[in-house]
């Protein structure tokens, strides 16, 4: 298990653009102080489903510890070290602090929920089946990204959710992700992900009138500490101050070395001031495939370590279809390996490719092709592939049957998540897909 490095750093907040000529120049920031953390026994910050995740609350004094497996939530008071388990934060993840440190907003159960610090009781504010980060403004309001969809705003006392940003699906947008807000409010920065690559990357949105810039085409999250962003570039932390008059990003600025990140953009660092930065280093992303008999003996590994993401093993027991990246292109793909060990890739696609399923047969696969195109190909890859169905959002591919030739599909449906595709007849977890209506 990897400690966290706890690091008191200076930002160095820019000044203001008009200074007397005769005022002195300000005084250069102390140098960073970087202490380390233990990590609470029994807490693993690098889980595979919500790594990192840690909150610092404002005043820097408590940090927030997401429950996994079920279990509540952590609270951490940093001046004693005394950890605690929190009472109706069960399953919680990705939580964020009330401006004044009072209250909590976290995820649990595909819901936005928000929970007194000394409380025991929850209350549920909104749907969020698929969420991707939170903040807490001005006005007692929260916003967040409930999952493919552009950022919601609500009350963190409850009542009507309403949009805060809107995707520009037209251009090939299809989420708004880890919202931000500026000091002043004035500006909500969030990752935008797009079929559009030259669109995917950071944009900030004026609430005041909706326009949208995009600051930075490499970063995937940004912490946000009045007009200074810190973003995550090549494994290091850099600061840069939003120009007001061009609402772009300024001359970055190195800040700490070295950062993690997780397998959905999350940086592995949370901010509680401009003063105030909890971080932890990268963690290894080489897995190797290990088998093991029925009953539970390790019988080794399989092929080479490698970034695999999605697993799934076909129906002979033998041959595997994996998800990892293209060494050359960095680009997701579909691979299947079978007893040599050797990976082969099966798509073709520049495209992010996801969600392989078998057929029953093991003779094919199917996958999502760039979010949305369900493909199916011979799993020796001596066919081309063939398009059966595209969906007009974000798709899932869950399963193949085995009682007739069909694919269990899902796709996004506006705010609300994930539901059926309204393709034929609709099962229980999606749509059945005729797999071979080219």
């Amino acid at each position: 298990m990897l400690a966290a490095g706890l690091a008191l750093t200076a930002l160095g907040l820019a000044v203001p653009a008009v200074r007397h000529l005769r005022e002195a120049p300000p005084a250069p920031a102390p140098p960073a102080l970087r202490l380390e953390w233990p990590v609470p026994p029994g807490v693993d910050l690098h889980g595979a489903e919500h790594p990192f995740g840690l909150a610092l609350s404002p005043d820097g004094r408590y940090v927030a510890i997401p429950g996994t497996d079920g279990r509540t939530m952590r609270l951490q008071e940093l001046s004693t070290g005394e950890t605690r388990e929190w009472p109706g934060t069960e399953g919680g993840h990705q939580p964020f602090w009330a401006p004044d440190g009072s209250r909590l907003g976290f995820f649990a159960d595909g819901e936005l929920r928000v929970i007194a610090r000394d409380g025991e009781t929850a209350i549920t504010l909104a749907p969020a089946p698929d969420p991707h980060g939170g903040v807490w403004g001005a006005g007692d309001e929260v916003l967040f990204a409930p999952g493919g969809g552009g950022v919601m705003r609500v009350s963190a006392t409850g009542g009507p959710v309403q949009p805060a940003t809107a995707l520009d699906r037209a251009r090939g947008d299809t989420s708004h992700r880890f919202p931000q807000l500026t000091g002043d409010g004035r500006l909500i920065v969030a990752l935008v992900t797009s079929t559009d690559a030259s669109r995917a990357g950071l944009w900030s949105f004026t609430r005041a009138t909706g326009e949208a810039t995009r600051l930075d085409a490499g970063s995937a999250q940004a912490l946000i500490t009045g007009d200074e962003v810190v973003t995550l570039r090549e494994g290091a932390l850099v600061v840069q101050r939003i120009d007001r008059r061009t609402g772009r990003l300024g001359r970055p600025r190195f800040l700490i070395l070295p950062v993690g990140q997780g397998p959905r953009g999350e940086v592995f660092a949370t901010i509680a001031s401009s003063r105030l930065l909890l971080t932890a280093p990268p963690v290894p992303q080489a897995r190797v495939l290990q088998w093991f008999t029925r009953e539970g003996t390790a019988d080794g590994p399989r092929g080479d370590a490698g970034a695999m993401g999605t697993v799934r093993i076909g129906p002979d027991g033998r041959q595997v279809a994996i998800v990892q990246p293209e060494p050359m292109l960095g680009t997701l793909d579909v691979w299947t390996m079978d007893g040599d060990g050797r990976p082969r890739r099966l798509s073709p696609s520049i495209d992010a490719d996801d969600h392989p399923v078998w057929a029953p047969d093991g003779a094919r696969l199917a996958w999502v092709s760039g979010g949305r195109a369900v493909v199916v190909r011979g799993a020796l890859g001596e066919l081309e592939e063939a398009t059966v169905w595209r969906a007009a959002g974000p798709a899932r591919l869950s399963d193949w049957t085995a009682e007739g030739p069909w694919l269990v599909v899902s796709e996004q449906a506006g705010e609300s998540g994930f539901r059926p595709a309204p393709r034929v007849a609709a099962r229980r977890h999606g749509a059945r897909v005729p797999r071979d209506a080219v």
